[in-house]
């Protein structure tokens, strides 16, 4: 069934897809570089999962043609640390009726770039509206980021949201531009970092992609485990985490590193590659590697922009830093992450109280 909400423009119309057809969807996000894998349906399935119910958004004109579209995603805003403790089958849909949130990440898209600030507020307004039907507190979204932009749409992005009742939340992330060669791509390393890649070489540290084998998944969840306990914070349990990588694994967006000394993990590094952009993340290291300073972590760095690169990717999305924050610990990621030639970019995070 399809629900449609009449807007100020007798041209565009925008509309509730119910079970969207996933090849048809995702292959719309691949016509433009902002095309992101955490819009596509294949993050809906695995957020269903956690609890969130996806919603479809697509605006189209009076040929049905689809102009923009936008994945919402309603569950709760703990839903992420739930999910991560015992009994969530029952904590997180209790905590999705007692504070219900509308979130979404880089989105809305727009494929009419004519049009972009029309359709862009269509969608938002939408969005906003479903929220408040289904009495939600709050709308989290993150503007969409990769890629070129028309110069319009990219200056009027945060007024867009802002006229749409948005406050902004400075986040940055860093970005690596892989259109560079490699000697480029070295030479925009920080000294420390080029240093340790050599030590780590001298070392005889390996890096492996993990493929599925049980061994190496449990090397990967052990590795983040630790890195879990000394950050004091919740790991997904080994089972949920196999179900994870097996499932981006099998749709082919999962490419994911180990770095081993002697057989010894030392770090893990999940990356999710859509429409040749490359997301890191739960990168993570064994405390063995910080006791015996052995630089598997830093290897797996460059050993990742380089098979990023050679791969066709265009960018190498370093995810979350705060360069800004006076946390010691989070200066010392921002360090961590900013060596490896990364340019820093506004990441878009917005939230409107409703």
């Amino acid at each position: 069934m399809q629900s449609a909400q009449t807007n100020d423009s007798d041209r565009i119309r925008v509309e509730i897809r119910g079970e969207e057809n996933p090849d048809v969807w995702n292959e719309r996000l691949r016509q433009i570089s902002q095309g992101s894998y955490r819009q596509t349906t294949h993050y809906a399935v695995i957020q269903r999962q956690f609890g969130e119910m996806p919603v479809y958004l697509c605006a189209c004109d009076r040929a049905g043609n689809v102009l923009g579209q936008l994945l919402l995603l309603f569950g709760s805003r703990y839903s992420w640390g739930l999910n991560r403790r015992p009994l969530s089958s029952v904590t997180v849909p209790l905590a999705t009726r007692l504070f219900p949130q509308c979130r979404w990440s880089d989105g809305p898209l727009v494929f009419d770039t004519d049009r972009c600030e029309e359709i862009g507020d269509l969608l938002l307004k939408k969005a906003i509206f479903e929220a408040r039907a289904r009495k939600c507190r709050e709308v989290r979204a993150i503007a969409p980021l990769y890629g070129e932009v028309k110069v319009d749409y990219e200056n009027g992005c945060g007024r867009l949201f802002s006229e749409n009742g948005f406050d902004e939340i400075p986040t940055y992330t860093l970005l690596v531009n892989l259109s560079f060669d490699d000697e480029q791509l070295w030479g925009n390393v920080k000294k420390e970092g080029r240093t340790k890649v050599r030590k780590a070489q001298s070392q005889g540290i390996e890096i492996m992609e993990v493929n599925g084998d049980d061994n190496h998944l449990r090397m990967a969840h052990e590795v983040m485990k630790e890195t879990a306990e000394r950050n004091k914070k919740v790991v997904l349990s080994f089972d949920n985490f196999r179900h994870s990588f097996n499932y981006h694994f099998d749709l082919g967006v999962e490419r994911s590193f180990l770095s081993t000394w002697k057989g010894k993990p030392l770090s893990f590094q999940r990356a999710i590659v859509f429409n040749r952009n490359v997301r890191l993340g739960n990168v993570s290291y064994s405390d063995f590697s910080r006791e015996q300073k052995l630089y598997g972590n830093d290897l797996m760095q460059w050993h990742i922009i380089k098979w990023a690169k050679g791969s066709g990717h265009l960018w190498l999305d370093y995810g979350g830093v705060e360069p800004k924050s006076e946390d010691p610990k989070m200066q010392s990621i921002y360090k961590f992450k900013k060596k490896w030639g990364g340019e820093l970019a506004a990441r878009g995070n917005f939230v409107a109280k409703l």
